[in-house]
């Protein structure tokens, strides 16, 4: 391929809609590749550059999310609900009441405190099953113990958008990138380091894109070959299968992120919109009427799918609660006074409208509370471990502050500007999937403007904040070329193009991986609450507004 300038990554950025979609001459042309074009041996290299990103990208967050766990001894922050909580459920079957300061009686083994009384909690169970399992083994007196599954789940969660990366770009390079970047962001590495439930949710919602992104191939591979098959037939009825169990295994998973908080229902939300858009856009390539495109898009797309998706994450969501069923002493049972089982399902709502009240009402202010609007460009960070030490004259302090990575968050505000043009303008369904990511993580909590609401939340938003920045800079690397796909590329399950960008291009772009990474570990000591002297805590509160 030949070079093309800076200003130019790709000629086919100037085109917004691929031509003759079933045309492989014309897909060829734009760039399309068969997975393996040089035979297994390339194929094979490939593989091995996606498992090296993998590997090396897991080690780091081993590194960052193991190290020093239990260095803050002591409950910190939200710990006092949700490991207390935890330890209810793991020796009681529901959240039994806890009497007041009892953090360090808790720490030191002494479980007293708690009565049988349920305790009204405004969260689902299944995190706090999870985050008990560390403890269970190992002991509930030990705070790293408390912390080991958020730690294994952000380490997971690292795995993922690898897999997710080479899912949707093809390129071990864009793979390292978003694993290496995920793993030392201060807010990923802060929140897999601290018992609360929120890592959990991240790691279910982007095991659900996983699925959700596989179904997207799988199916559209389907629609294509359709589609190409009835071209110019007298009749077009699409007569294929409607089972999607890519789709049905994303209910699942996005059920069990349901399962641990709310906040997973706009991820849910979101990918069901998505899912219309992308049925009705498909078959408009097929050169399919709007009207057709759009009634097909509803019956044989939008409503099976649905039912697909939803009705599972329900399912799922409704068996996380088990627990709460069989235990009659759980907080709200017989608040209804019906009995039996149309009892039990009335008790269930109405604690469900209690959780909804509770979490509608949530306006008292908070030091660190953050709106959505700050989020993105990293204003308002969430302290959530301190603790200090004089040793000698120095002072030396150990702090978990849900600091992104400057670097990477500013960056990605020009990264979302650039993915949103992408998406709408050339059509590129990648860059869509992402929009899709800020849609159903970030964009909800603007409804919430006086609620007080914490950026530790974006845990879930930072794996499309990383793949926007990815996505931003593998365009200049000539990894990525936006482009809308021709349905040929969905039936033979085609590479994506990829172009030789300028030495410009791809010195600004290396450049800008030299920094997100380095500005990552340079921050790290005040995310991961190492122990460090307090200037050089003080070196890096770069914000008055971080302290």
């Amino acid at each position: 391929m030949t070079d093309t300038p800076l200003e130019v990554v790709s000629p086919t950025l100037t085109r917004a809609r691929p031509r003759a979609t079933f045309r492989l001459a014309h897909a060829w042309a734009d760039g399309f590749r068969p997975r393996s074009p040089r035979g297994p041996r390339e194929g094979t290299a490939t593989a091995r550059g996606h498992l090296a990103a993998l590997l090396l990208s897991v080690i780091v967050a081993a590194w960052t999310r193991l190290s020093a766990l239990g260095g803050v001894n002591r409950i910190a922050f939200d710990e006092t609900y949700y490991v207390k909580d935890s330890y209810s459920l793991w020796h009681l079957g529901y959240e039994g009441q806890w009497a007041d300061n009892v953090n360090e009686a808790f720490a030191a083994g002494d479980y007293s405190g708690l009565s049988r009384e349920g305790a009204f909690v405004v969260h689902p169970q299944l995190g706090k099953w999870l985050l008990g399992i560390g403890p269970e083994l190992f002991g509930w007196t030990h705070p790293w113990a408390w912390r080991l599954m958020p730690a294994i789940a952000g380490i997971v969660m690292v795995a993922l958008i690898c897999v997710l990366a080479r899912q949707l770009f093809d390129s071990p390079i864009v793979t390292a990138m978003c694993g290496i970047f995920l793993a030392l962001d201060g807010v990923a590495v802060s929140v897999s380091r601290i018992g609360l439930l929120d890592v959990f949710v991240a790691v279910f919602l982007l095991a659900g894109c996983v699925s959700f992104v596989r179904d997207q191939f799988s199916w559209h591979e389907r629609l294509s070959r359709h589609l190409r098959a009835s071209a110019g037939a007298s009749s077009t009825r699409e007569t294929f299968s409607l089972w999607r169990p890519w789709l049905v295994l994303t209910g699942i998973l996005w059920g069990l992120a349901l399962g641990v908080k709310w906040n997973a229902l706009y991820v849910i939300a979101a990918g069901g919109i998505f899912l219309f858009i992308r049925e009705v856009t498909a078959r408009r390539a097929g050169s399919l009427s709007f009207l057709t495109a759009l009634r097909r898009g509803v019956t044989r797309g939008g409503i099976p799918a649905f039912v697909q998706l939803v009705p599972t994450a329900v399912v799922v969501y409704l068996v996380t609660w088990t627990s709460w069923f069989i235990h009659p002493r759980a907080y709200d049972h017989g608040a209804s006074g019906a009995s039996r089982l149309l009892g039990l399902v009335r008790d269930f709502w109405i604690y469900q409208r209690d959780t909804l009240k509770f979490h509608e009402g949530v306006t008292s202010p908070h030091r660190y509370q953050a709106n959505a609007a700050q989020w993105i460009f990293d204003l308002r960070p969430t302290s959530m471990m301190w603790s200090s030490q004089l040793r000698g004259n120095h002072e030396f302090v150990r702090a978990s502050t849900t600091i992104g990575n400057p670097a990477m968050w500013w960056l990605g505000v020009a990264a979302l500007a650039f993915v949103l043009i992408m998406a709408f303008s050339l059509r590129d369904w990648r860059a869509g999937f992402i929009v899709f990511g800020y849609v159903g993580t970030w964009v909800p909590w603007f409804i919430y403007w006086d609620r007080t609401i914490f950026m530790f939340y974006t845990v879930v938003l930072v794996p499309f904040v990383t793949l926007a920045v990815a996505y931003l800079i593998a365009t200049f690397l000539g990894e990525v070329v936006p482009h809308a796909w021709p349905l040929i590329a969905w039936e033979l399950r085609m590479r994506p193009p990829r172009v030789a960008t300028s030495p410009r291009a791809r010195l600004l772009a290396w450049a800008l991986v030299i920094l997100v990474i380095a500005c990552g570990l340079f921050f790290l000591p005040v995310v991961a609450a190492w122990d460090i002297p307090r200037d050089h805590w003080q070196w890096r509160m770069w914000l008055p507004s971080w302290i």
